[in-house]
């Protein structure tokens, strides 16, 4: 077990072309953009605005922009054109040291704490990481045999995490399903339901307060919600952000948010929508409106699949000129054409949905504790703890 600065290890030497000078020639691009596919972007030359890196399998790839969110990236074999990457990566090439360990370790927390304590510029997305300083932060380098272990112990959970998420998602396509076979698409109706406007079957549609909310460096009782906190239909709470008693009174002037409430993302990527919870006491943010039933004709579930619908999706994205990324108007959203099916066939809905939530709790129970279980082994991996015990019983 040994240190070794990046420098020492890194074989790349770089080398860089000018796609614009082959326009027709294809080439397979690793952009910031396209991390979150996990799929490089097959492009032509005419379509890639500067010079780019050339890079080649195996290569590891480190974000230096904004490091706390902490991108990573092998190289892979994808097509046979040339291989390029955005120069705002930092690229490691070693052949003696195996690169998926490598990986491993720049995705830890203590690498990532440390490309995150030496930046350039001023808050998220302005920030990076200046290569003079990564190339001498150190790497912990396992013999061999150990690295190859740290790899398959990591690959094995990671399995387990991918399986969690593939069941999750399988869980939140049944809650569209179950919409779809019940209700059909309100853009043929083929089941004959009385129609309305969004405005006829909520107490209050609001709009967020028009200011930035200021917010509070502590975790408060008081969860600023905004689109960033709006995922597939849930409250995505690793991001919230939290204001103090004062901001939170002069947010909820309007109209002050309650359980089973609805919050609409209209901005940014729009058309996702939760239901509030008992969890916090939330006001608004940017971005989002409130939606509050009518429960004489409404359930909150049944409203809440409604507007995350297909069909009341692309009302919203034929009020946007066709952008996935833009805004909806208020006026807009309250026009938005919605089934009313009676009220015992939404609670019959809403049940079937519970059900469904009954065994998502119980998969995310178990997603959270397996991503415990691969930080904490992450964690001891890289402090050279590994390997003096048994694998965890959830891998056997």
């Amino acid at each position: 077990m040994e240190f070794k600065k990046i420098e020492e290890i890194n074989e790349y030497k770089s080398k860089s072309v000018n796609p614009q000078k082959n326009p027709n020639v294809w080439y397979e691009l690793y952009s910031i953009p396209s991390f979150d596919s996990k799929l490089p972007e097959i492009v032509r030359g005419k379509d890639i605005a500067s010079s780019k890196q050339i890079v080649e399998e195996g290569d590891i790839l480190i974000s230096k922009i904004n490091p706390r969110i902490n991108r990573v990236w092998i190289v892979n074999n994808h097509s046979k054109h040339l291989k390029i990457a955005s120069s705002e990566w930092i690229v490691v090439r070693t052949k003696k040291y195996n690169n998926k360990y490598l990986s491993y370790y720049f995705k830890s927390d203590r690498f990532k704490q440390l490309l995150s304590s030496q930046v350039t510029g001023i808050g998220g997305s302005l920030t990076r990481a200046q290569p003079k300083n990564v190339k001498n932060y150190k790497v912990l380098l396992l013999s061999v045999n150990k690295q190859r272990k740290v790899v398959e112990l990591l690959d094995e959970i990671g399995k387990v995490i991918d399986k969690r998420l593939l069941q999750i998602k399988a869980l939140e396509q049944l809650t569209q399903n179950v919409f779809l076979e019940m209700y059909g698409d309100i853009r043929r109706n083929k089941k004959g339901w009385d129609i309305v406007s969004l405005e006829d079957i909520c107490e209050n549609i609001i709009d967020c307060p028009h200011s930035t909310p200021k917010y509070s460096q502590e975790t408060t009782e008081y969860a600023c919600i905004r689109t960033s906190e709006l995922s597939n239909g849930y409250i995505k709470w690793g991001s919230m952000k939290y204001v103090d008693e004062s901001e939170f009174e002069k947010r909820i002037k309007r109209l002050n948010p309650e359980i089973g409430d609805i919050v609409y993302g209209r901005e940014g990527t729009f058309g996702e929508a939760v239901i509030l919870t008992d969890e916090k006491r939330f006001c608004l943010g940017q971005r989002v409106m409130l939606f509050r039933p009518d429960y004489k004709v409404v359930n909150s579930i049944y409203l809440w699949a409604m507007v995350r619908s297909k069909g009341v999706y692309h009302q919203a994205l034929s009020k946007t000129s066709g952008s996935t990324v833009g805004h909806v108007n208020v006026k807009d959203v309250k026009k938005f054409k919605c089934f009313l099916p009676p009220l015992d066939s939404q609670n019959e809905f809403a049940q079937k949905v519970k059900k469904i939530e009954i065994q998502k709790k119980i998969l995310h129970k178990s997603y959270d504790e397996t991503i415990d279980m691969y930080n904490s082994i992450m964690q001891r991996a890289f402090k050279g703890e590994l390997f003096t015990e048994e694998k965890p019983s959830i891998l056997k």
